[in-house]
């Protein structure tokens, strides 16, 4: 599967810088997503529960990355929200990832729903069967244009080190990933390019690095 990650400019962005000097994804925890009514319900109309505040401590628990599948990305224009909204208007950069063979068990696709039935599972107790997991990887159908796939780490995983890849420290969890290629939005600028080529060469990278002509057009191959 081809996963991308919509970045700002490294020209701006000091985290789309470290991703591509490291090869490490930054895991979040559910309360940081942008929509503030992910990952969460009430059993009983809003009244507070023990079950609710065990699947609650549990959430916490999992670190979570977020990413979007890249697979029809030079054909479907739901991509250019994508552009929009997380690579500062085509400005800033796609990169495209690779996840090893544990990781990559990790990947869950998140399931797209009508806010009416998210309502009823946050309002009315219809989540209360679903896992911490399932909860976590459950969006209104408005964010669908996102396409986004997320890697789910459980605590466990860090504190029994079970899983290759991981790493974590006073500054947070992250994941290492193999980059395969960096493609510059249609309106990155020249500095964007020069920043690509100098990180992919402080660090001896293979990847690739194009650049969209336009919204519409697929990339063409920028010279180092």
């Amino acid at each position: 599967m081809q996963l991308v990650k919509f970045r700002r400019s490294p020209v701006d962005d000091p985290f789309t810088v470290a991703l591509l000097r490291t090869s490490e994804v930054f895991l979040g925890g559910f309360e940081s997503f942008n929509d503030p009514r992910e990952g969460i319900y009430n059993s009983r109309n809003d009244e507070w529960s023990a079950h609710e505040n065990a699947v609650l401590l549990e959430k916490r628990r999992i670190r979570i990355g977020c990413f979007s599948d890249g697979s029809r990305m030079h054909t479907d224009r739901g991509y250019d929200l994508m552009w929009a909204h997380y690579a500062d208007s085509f400005k800033g950069v796609a990169i495209q990832l690779r996840f090893n063979k544990e990781l990559s068990e990790k990947l869950r696709e998140v399931n797209y729903v009508e806010w009416e039935e998210l309502d009823r599972e946050q309002r009315q107790g219809e989540g209360a069967g679903l896992s911490p997991e399932d909860l976590l990887t459950r969006k209104s159908r408005l964010w669908s244009y996102e396409k986004e796939h997320r890697l789910l780490i459980h605590s466990d995983d860090l504190v029994r080190a079970k899983t290759d890849g991981l790493r974590e420290d006073s500054s947070g969890t992250f994941a290492r990933v193999s980059i395969d290629k960096v493609l510059a939005g249609c309106r990155a600028t020249s500095e964007t390019i020069d920043r690509l080529n100098q990180i992919r060469k402080d660090v001896n990278g293979d990847w690739a690095i194009e650049k969209l002509r336009s919204p519409w057009m697929p990339p063409t191959v920028v010279d180092p």
